[in-house]
């Protein structure tokens, strides 16, 4: 071969590899797409539900670091991390007190691969809020980051205990939502966080209370688990999108496993109470021992081997399992939840067919007729 001929041969190799390093290195530091509400699901631009952790910057000064941020997404299969940015009494005295440390999350989650869910803290005054705060803060930080396609706002975290809320609560939603909406008009919005979905009357008298200003395709219902009744979780997500925020596991780094595994049966989206800091392998461990299964955005974990859990039959709430081969793995059911007759694509790119037995079986594995 001519000298010239093979130069101009490594060259073009050489041009290939880097093209393909490259191609693979935004792959991972590229920016999250929006949310969008689906079916009334949460569901994120590789069509999977919000799963996460939490930091606190406001009364702790957690600031966790890039690693922390790059083994959430690629070691313990998350998506998200919920930022308690400034309290609300913060905000009244000192909107953007703590804004250097917003714009460093936002970047180095965003370049993680990680959804940002932002929100104003109670420190230890749950229950409790003020409209100055709320105000202040969200004025200082809607529209600075209404561009960033991977972060979400939630109005406030627990700003009110008793459902459905007073007034002055709802006031303070209804400024905040448009106030927030006006600033950032593509970004969505979570709104009540309620400390817990107590009854069904309660929870859709306070959330009817705003369908008149809230577009609904771009904004959801948080929620935590600290009072859950499935009656009222089972009325709201029938009729809004609906986000878990917050529920807790006794301060360990231990998951509620039993909470976990009803939102990943429903397919709607949870944040852990763990900190991002003190997330470790007991995290994997329980989620194993509890044969919860789900498809990563990023990474390898967790997945199935050949027994997986696809569901919950929607009377009785009985485990629905089903074998499939052991080259079958990493299935999540992310469009809804199944139940009766039905059909519906994996995110594995499995689709799946129910008889009405109960049992999800695999029906075909590219769109087209049933081989069933």
């Amino acid at each position: 071969m001519p000298a010239s001929v093979f130069k101009a041969n490594m060259r073009c190799a050489l041009h290939v590899t880097l093209m393909l390093v490259l191609a693979g290195f935004c792959a991972v530091w590229a920016k999250r797409g929006r949310v969008q509400v689906v079916d009334r699901q949460i569901l994120t631009d590789k069509g999977t539900i919000l799963r996460g952790c939490y930091f606190c910057v406001d009364i702790t000064g957690d600031f966790p670091d890039r690693q922390d941020f790059h083994d959430m997404a690629n070691v313990y299969g998350l998506n998200a991390v919920h930022c308690y940015l400034e309290t609300f009494w913060q905000a009244e005295e000192t909107p953007g007190m703590y804004d250097a440390q917003g714009d460093s999350v936002v970047k180095i989650a965003g370049e993680e691969g990680l959804y940002v869910v932002l929100t104003i803290g109670c420190g230890n005054r749950n229950g409790d809020s003020t409209l100055k705060g709320v105000k202040n803060f969200w004025s200082h930080y809607a529209a600075r980051y209404k561009d960033e396609t991977h972060v979400i706002y939630e109005i406030q975290n627990e700003p009110c205990h008793p459902m459905p809320y007073p007034d002055s609560t709802m006031h303070m939603e209804r400024e905040a939502y448009q106030l927030i909406r006006a600033a950032a008009p593509q970004t969505h919005i979570s709104l009540f966080s309620f400390i817990g979905l107590t009854a069904p009357q309660s929870a859709l008298a306070t959330i009817e209370a705003v369908d008149d200003i809230v577009d609904w395709s771009n904004a959801s219902v948080a929620y935590h688990s600290y009072r859950p009744s499935d009656e009222a979780l089972d009325s709201v997500s029938a009729r809004y999108p609906c986000l878990n925020t917050e529920f807790w596991a006794g301060n360990t780094s231990h998951p509620n496993t039993g909470i976990i595994a009803d939102h990943e049966e429903r397919a709607i989206g949870w944040l852990s109470f763990i900190n991002v800091k003190e997330i470790e392998q007991a995290f994997k461990q329980d989620i194993n021992n509890a044969g919860i299964v789900w498809t990563p955005d990023f990474g390898d974990w967790p997945r199935s081997s050949a027994t997986v859990i696809f569901g919950r039959q929607q009377h009785g709430r009985a485990d629905i399992r089903e074998t499939f081969a052991p080259h079958v793995q990493r299935i999540t059911l992310c469009g809804r939840r199944l139940d009766g007759h039905d059909r519906a694509a994996s995110s594995a790119g499995i689709f799946l067919l129910n008889n009405g037995d109960g049992v999800w079986r695999r029906a075909f594995e590219s769109e087209g007729s049933p081989n069933h």
